[in-house]
């Protein structure tokens, strides 16, 4: 099937996963300064559709992640300057919605077989931006911040974890060169 949603006007979806069900949740944008996340089944039926405002503020929704329960895990920011995790059950209520005083943005995230959760992107804490991940449990408490200073511009694009809890980081440095790179479950780099 191949369909075009449109919920509300302005919409941009920026990642999407698929629950133990098959149903696919798209995440991104809903109208001009909203985050938004859809549920479509694997017919592609839209069940819902959730706008989740920031106040008044600026917000999106940027990636998406399911644990082994169903709980969905979205992450984005609000304001212009706070990362967010939002924590939603699978008809899009909110469980916890939280922010996160970092600078710069977060664009990925990862989930352990713990169901620990693991939310990259970049910070500005030096003169340039540099890699930046942040642990989380499933209550939204953060357990540790890393931040991976990165010769030159420095964003994470994407977080993998294996089955036995390798994390790899996946990025850019100095806005064009691919980087990869390997931690443990307590943000220390392991170094080949």
């Amino acid at each position: 099937w191949s369909k075009t949603y449109h919920p509300v006007a302005n919409d941009q979806a920026y990642g999407a996963a698929l629950d133990s069900g098959n149903n696919v949740y798209v995440v991104g944008r809903h109208g001009i300064n909203n985050a938004g996340v859809s549920k479509l089944t694997d017919d592609g039926v839209s069940e819902w559709n959730r706008t989740y405002n920031s106040s008044g503020g600026n917000s999106r929704a940027e990636e998406i992640a399911i644990d082994s329960s169903d709980n969905i895990y979205v992450v984005g920011w609000n304001n212009d300057v706070n990362w967010r995790v939002m924590k939603i059950n699978t008809t899009g209520h909110s469980l916890w919605n939280k922010t996160y005083n970092l600078s710069g943005y977060p664009f990925t995230v990862g989930i352990d077989t713990l169901d620990n959760i693991y939310v990259g992107g970049y910070t500005n804490v030096s003169a340039e931006e540099d890699w930046h991940v942040m642990k989380i449990d499933v209550n939204g408490l953060s357990l540790w911040n890393r931040t991976y200073d990165i010769i030159g511009k420095s964003i994470i694009n994407e977080i993998l974890i294996d089955g036995i809890n390798r994390i790899y980081l996946i990025g850019v440095q100095q806005s064009n060169d691919w980087r990869t790179q390997e931690i443990d479950i307590d943000g220390n780099s392991i170094l080949n």
